[in-house]
């Protein structure tokens, strides 16, 4: 499979079925959490995040969070 399938397909359960993860009201998630913790790139993301084709992520304004949609 290829690596950025991959990666899609770990973020989808990071955004939105990590029990271990305290999310926001809004159900944002820390960019910075995935970049220390869970080998995610700043340019993986928005590779991710712009690619995909259903659009199922999004970031804040200033890019410091992401949420599934």
């Amino acid at each position: 499979m290829n690596d950025i399938i991959r990666k899609g397909k770990r973020l989808a359960f990071l955004l939105r079925h990590d029990e271990e993860y305290q999310f926001d009201e809004h159900g944002w998630r820390e960019v910075s959490d995935l970049i220390a913790n869970h080998g995610y790139t700043m340019e993986l993301l928005d590779e991710i995040v712009e690619t995909n084709n259903k659009k199922r992520y999004e970031f804040s304004e200033d890019k410091t969070k992401i949420r599934a949609r």
